[in-house]
């Protein structure tokens, strides 16, 4: 009776502390996901209904169960360590899974009573349940030096919208893109002196502090800074109120800021009424994201390798693959503007590519655990300028990583054979040597990388 108290005495405090905790959390802790459970039981329902469709036997391992098993067999500390970081604990879900018979599912209630029995002092043996097989935490735990990830990224931006036309069977299709073209906000244009700056309104309440010195008119930058060398900080001097004109009852709430990361914006469309001025002809937006990054290797004429690039955003891709479009052209030239020199990279985000440091031929000589380490994933395509040049920028993340790319670190730098791992790379046009997935290799679901040239 005693130990019946006592095991139900451990339930409720675990279960009223872990209640304590979700209340008072602050933060959203790795592993933490409100529908993860309900999704799973529904998806494996009807997961099983299909593929009994096909076999004859099927039956659904739940995770409490999986979870179980790897604590048994020795893995688990290994899978937390990999864990919502690294693609490989997919791997060693699906692989314990496998080894998860209805013989297996029999004896651990025999070894749960075995295990518990142990720790009452009941027995002298340790509980025991063989492994798969003699090996089976070596051969995990080597999992991540030879597992190869295929990552599949769909290019949505040949396709195109479908609409059902109303009065009439079937659909029509349209010039409407794929994906977002820009970012939602329009920035003004303004000139002071010889150079256009852009501009954007926001109201004073979701202002940073820190933006009120490119407060656009130097009346209202002095009014509120007035307010905030008084009240202490902007927060406070927002409560009390910031007046353009207290007698008057003309309050600030709105406000123009010069936006110093916006110098080379896309010019989308016209304004319906037009200024006399060029620059305010168009609306102004952010660029999302680029389409494409095109690189050109050639020699000058002394002989040194010279690289351009080109790059081609999701506007301009639109324009090029909408249906009535009569421009027969390639989306990007097969030699360089500057210079003729030949089209060497084509990378979108998603493609794979294989890094070498000093030759092509290096790859195909490495063994399944040092071609890991090379295989990366494009995420990321952007320009810089360093006067008087401009360099392509690429993004590259491990093909093992499973984090958002946001949350990977990138080191900076050309890839060095005998360099330390980097989970995400940035490197400049002029740096990237790779091979690169569709031209000069293929990877198919299973891992395995197949020479195309």
């Amino acid at each position: 009776m005693r130990i019946y108290k006592n095991n139900l005495l451990e339930l409720e405090r675990g279960y009223w502390h872990g209640k304590y905790q979700r209340f008072t959390m602050t933060e959203v802790p790795d592993g933490f996901s409100r529908r993860q459970g309900t999704d799973i039981s529904v998806i494996s329902r009807y997961g099983r209904m299909y593929l009994k469709s096909v076999f004859k036997q099927v039956y659904i391992v739940k995770g409490i169960a999986t979870s179980d098993f790897r604590q048994i067999w020795g893995i688990q500390e290994d899978y937390t360590k990999k864990e919502r970081v690294n693609h490989v604990h997919h791997c060693i879900d699906a692989i314990t899974i496998a080894c998860i018979g209805l013989g297996e599912y029999g004896k651990l209630a025999q070894y749960h009573r075995a295990a518990e029995e142990f720790k009452q002092g009941r027995s002298t043996q340790r509980a025991q349940f063989d492994k798969p097989w003699p090996t089976f935490v070596e051969d995990i735990k080597n999992i991540q030096n030879e597992l190869l990830v295929a990552h599949y990224s769909q290019d949505n931006m040949k396709k195109h919208t479908r609409k059902r036309v109303r009065g009439e069977k079937g659909y029509a299709e349209g010039d409407t893109a794929r994906g977002a073209l820009h970012l939602d906000t329009y920035y003004g244009a303004i000139s002071r002196g010889d150079e256009v700056k852009y501009v954007v309104r926001k109201n004073l309440d979701v202002l940073e502090e820190k933006d009120t010195k490119n407060i656009v008119d130097d009346a209202v930058r002095q009014k509120v800074e007035d307010a905030i060398n008084r009240c202490g900080n902007l927060k406070k001097a927002l409560e009390e109120g910031i007046w353009m004109n207290k007698e008057k009852n003309i309050p600030i709430k709105k406000v123009r800021i010069f936006t110093p990361s916006v110098t080379r914006p896309i010019n989308l469309r016209r304004q319906r009424d037009e200024s006399r001025f060029e620059y305010k002809r168009r609306y102004h937006v952010q660029n999302d994201r680029n389409y494409m990054m095109a690189i050109y290797i050639g020699k000058n004429a002394k002989g040194k390798e010279k690289r351009t690039f080109e790059l081609i955003n999701n506007i301009d891709s639109a324009r090029f693959y909408r249906r009535s479009n009569d421009n027969t052209d390639g989306l990007i030239p097969q030699s360089s503007l500057d210079g003729g020199y030949p089209l060497v990279y084509c990378l979108k985000i998603g493609t794979m590519v294989l890094l070498y440091d000093e030759s092509p031929e290096e790859v195909w000589d490495l063994d399944r655990s040092d071609l890991t380490k090379r295989l990366y994933k494009v995420t990321g395509l952007s320009s810089m300028v360093v006067p008087p040049n401009s360099y392509g920028v690429i993004s590259l993340v491990h093909h093992q990583d499973s984090r958002p790319s946001t949350d990977v670190k990138l080191k900076n730098g050309a890839y060095k054979s005998d360099e330390d791992f980097r989970p995400g790379i940035k490197m400049l046009h002029t740096q990237i040597k790779a091979l690169v997935q569709g031209v000069d290799f293929e990877i198919n679901d299973l891992g395995e990388i197949k020479r195309l040239v």
